[in-house]
């Protein structure tokens, strides 16, 4: 190793190519193990190695980033940028480096930023830092902060994504900003750690951090519901106190539905003839970057997988209160609203958290009324594969893994059937 060489002129990467080949291979094995839909995000240089030569089982390849050939190619981690910037739903991005164990966590599907992992700065970082400061010409104001935090964090982003679209965006455009700035001179390290930042400061003062765990056995987690008298007081509130963004929550209650769900849930989507709810779009709010100013809009799609368009029969306390509201409204307007125009997932959010507190009820996450709904069907004996249904999983496996936890008694009923079984 050259003793003369510094946290600027170091050199990063593979010994030899073959080790970065065989990390694709095993990372994205690893993946389409536990997934059916595995998209590729890359270059036509990554195609002709990652699809031509090596075939892996990438469900979809998107080749779009052959746009930033012109950046130096030791800036890498441009690249997952891009492609975090590309996407405008909920995501969670994995480096073809990143080698997963199980399945992640269905609970960090409503989570709004989802880092890797955390470590707590060392001399290793301080020394590093030191070496970069002064070379940085153009400071933002996210490493001006940085720069004063003296238990600064560092955060590997081999898998990234979360909810928050917006900041996502915002961050991406942030981090193209810096780099186009120090177009002449851009340091790699320099980069490296500005970028790191950006995601820092936001992350240490907004999120919850999760930590990427190996195999081990450790407990599970208890997944965010309603206590069953908790639930009961907030639907007989709902009940007692008719508004149309009670009636929304009385719905996700009583239908299992996600936030985008109900937001984007039209009168027209309701059918009292068969007593049936439809599932068939999601609303959110994105980042639109395809203009000369970008801006956030709210966008209502078809759901996230086919499985997610679905059918829910209603119960007779829903169809009753749909019954009487059927004769009044309009069957364009949206349920929450009333009106033409829908109610974007982060103000609902918002009031939800307001009625929790009314209400005195611990705080719970506006996707917990999924959860709860449910763990009450579980409990109360229904049939796996139909909750399953009812949810919009695409695997059966999702429901069982989050919500079938026999107890100690259900354990020893199974076992005493099996015996009778075998006199």
């Amino acid at each position: 190793m050259d003793r003369n060489k510094n946290s600027l002129t170091d050199s990063y990467g593979w010994l030899l190519p073959i080790f970065n080949y065989l990390s694709w291979i095993i990372s994205c094995n690893q993946l389409r193990r536990y997934y059916d839909d595995v998209t590729l995000v890359t270059d036509s240089q990554g195609y002709d190695v990652l699809i031509n030569k090596l075939h892996l089982p990438y469900t979809d390849v998107i080749v779009s980033l052959d746009c930033l050939n012109h950046y130096n190619p030791n800036l890498w981690a441009l690249a997952k940028i891009k492609a975090y910037q590309s996407i405008k739903e909920p995501f969670i991005h994995v480096d073809g480096d990143v080698f997963i164990w199980t399945k992640i966590d269905e609970s960090l599907r409503d989570h709004e930023l989802i880092v890797q992992n955390e470590e707590t700065t060392t001399d290793y970082y301080g020394k590093m830092w030191r070496d970069i400061r002064h070379a940085i010409s153009y400071m933002p104001e996210e490493m001006k902060r940085y720069d004063l935090h003296i238990d600064n964090k560092a955060y590997n982003m081999g898998i990234f994504g979360g909810t928050d679209i917006d900041f996502i965006q915002r961050y991406t455009y942030k981090a193209f900003d810096f780099v186009d700035k120090k177009t002449d001179n851009i340091i790699y390290n320099a980069y490296r750690g500005v970028i790191n930042c950006f995601c820092t400061h936001y992350y240490m003062t907004n999120h919850v951090e999760w930590k990427v765990k190996f195999p081990a056995n450790q407990p599970k987690a208890t997944l965010p519901i309603l206590t069953k008298a908790h639930q009961k007081k907030l639907m007989d509130y709902l009940k007692d106190n008719f508004t149309f963004p009670n009636l929304g929550i009385l719905v996700c209650l009583s239908t299992g539905l996600r936030i985008g769900e109900v937001c984007a849930l039209k009168w027209s989507d309701i059918n009292m003839d068969t007593g049936l709810l439809h599932v068939n779009c999601t609303i959110e709010r994105i980042y639109i970057v395809d203009s000369d100013k970008p801006h956030t809009e709210i966008v209502i799609n078809t759901p996230k997988t086919k499985n997610s368009l679905r059918e829910i029969p209603l119960s007779k306390e829903l169809v009753r209160i749909f019954k009487s509201l059927m004769k009044v409204v309009n069957k364009d307007y949206y349920v929450l609203t009333n009106n033409t125009k829908p109610t974007e997932p982060r103000t609902y959010r918002n009031y939800f958290n307001k009625l929790l507190k009314q209400l005195d009820i611990p705080r719970l996450k506006f996707h917990g009324l999924r959860h709860s709904f449910a763990t009450r069907c579980i409990e109360s004996h229904c049939d796996y594969k139909t909750v399953s249904v009812l949810l919009g999983h695409a695997d059966i496996s999702t429901t069982l893994n989050l919500y079938v936890h026999p107890n100690e008694e259900q354990k020893r009923s199974c076992i005493d059937k099996m015996m009778r079984y075998m006199k």
